[in-house]
């Protein structure tokens, strides 16, 4: 992470602290279904998000526009055009208000309200993107998509010294926990202790 991200979060503080969100709806929907999908076929998708902000007196809004491809086929950075087509389109735009009820917010500065539309308000968003992408791609009869987990890399300066990683070996009591696997997948029964 560069210091840029660190800096936003700096400068979403101040909003977010003012900032309440009070109504998030749907502007635009789109789902296209361009091909059934194959069963037991292994699924991959882009999802991308342009976020837009905006204010008139004491209210803040954030347009959130999202699209995402699905293909039958793993996705890879050099994609082409002309390659397999997704199978599944989607194009939607959500859109947030927030009331900034103190005289004072309405002196926030254009770098404090686009780091607040995309630290604060990018998070509070993505749960209504991933329901909607969720409930289209059941609604289309194919596998229902789950969008993982938004994340933002943390600078190291903001991790707590306890917290992060060393190069030192684990002690015994670390080294004897359990480690959780990431992804996804279907776990595997527990062993019987011995």
């Amino acid at each position: 992470m560069d210091v840029q991200e660190a800096e936003a979060r700096r400068l979403a503080a101040r909003v977010g602290g003012r900032a309440e969100l009070v109504d998030v709806r749907t502007r635009r929907l789109s789902a296209v279904l361009n091909t059934p999908v194959a069963r037991n076929q292994r699924l991959s998708y882009n999802f991308n998000t342009e976020l837009r902000y905006g204010r008139e007196e004491q209210v803040f809004f954030v347009e959130a526009q999202y699209t995402l491809n699905a293909y039958q086929s793993p996705a890879s950075e050099d994609r082409e055009a002309d390659d397999d087509a997704p199978f599944v389109e989607l194009s939607f735009e959500l859109f947030a208000v927030y009331d900034l009820p103190s005289p004072e917010s309405t002196d926030f500065t254009d770098e404090e309200l686009q780091a607040f539309t995309n630290t604060t308000a990018q998070f509070a968003l993505y749960p209504f993107a991933r329901e909607v992408v969720h409930q289209l791609t059941h609604r289309l009869g194919v596998p229902p998509l789950t969008l993982g987990t938004l994340r933002i890399p943390l600078d190291p300066s903001e991790i707590p010294p306890r917290l992060q990683p060393s190069d030192e070996e684990p002690s015994p009591r670390e080294a004897s926990r359990p480690q959780r696997q990431r992804g996804r997948g279907r776990r595997a029964p527990a062993e019987p202790a011995p």
